[in-house]
């Protein structure tokens, strides 16, 4: 026996073309996708949708892109153009206007959104300071993370209001460790400047 040509979705108020499972292509792949066939709840404000795919990491401090990545680097869109996370972070997270130049990432974390974490620099700065880091060796016992200072209010705000690490709630070992910033700050002047 032959299904019926003109089979339409199983659902109520639907009058689509039948797909798989009894139901129209936009039922069905809101089955497939979402586990239902409601209408999947939507952001209507951009900071929620963008603090969806932050994932705070209490060790580092880091507020990780947990979203699409291009090369390490969180990818976002939003009302149909497309950023790199971080500067979108930079620039509606903390408020502050977007540097001609490259944000870099302090932690090392090219994932990392958090404001804090970066400073504008220059590509040429940008690249010479990786690679500084990368050839430092902190002796043993020192925790690397990247600074507990907040970019502005709205970044401890957006913060508490996540539950994203902040300045206030990083443990109390995370305050008390030293820092890479700090180490390298106690090192002789001509090991800093000779590679600059």
């Amino acid at each position: 026996m032959s299904a019926p040509l003109d089979r339409r979705c199983s659902l109520e108020d639907c009058e689509r073309k039948h797909h798989a499972l009894d139901l129209c292509r936009l039922h069905w792949r809101r089955l497939r996708d979402h586990g239902s066939t409601a209408t999947p709840p939507t952001h209507k404000n951009p900071m929620d949708l963008f603090f969806s795919y932050v994932r705070g990491n209490g060790e580092t401090g880091c507020w990780e892109w947990t979203g699409s990545k291009v090369r390490g680097y969180g990818s976002w869109g939003n009302r149909g153009a497309t950023y790199r996370a971080h500067r979108w972070a930079w620039a509606n997270v903390a408020g502050l206007p977007l540097p001609d130049a490259d944000l870099d990432h302090i932690c090392e974390n090219p994932s990392c959104v958090r404001p804090g974490h970066m400073q504008p620099a220059s590509r040429s700065t940008n690249l010479r300071l990786r690679y500084m880091r990368a050839a430092y060796e902190p002796p043993a016992g020192t925790v690397m993370r990247g600074p507990v200072k907040h970019r502005s209010l709205f970044e401890s705000v957006y913060g508490m209001q996540y539950g994203l690490p902040t300045v206030w709630q990083a443990p109390e070992a995370l305050r008390t460790a030293p820092t890479i910033q700090a180490d390298m700050a106690s090192k002789p002047a001509r090991i800093l400047t000779a590679s600059l």
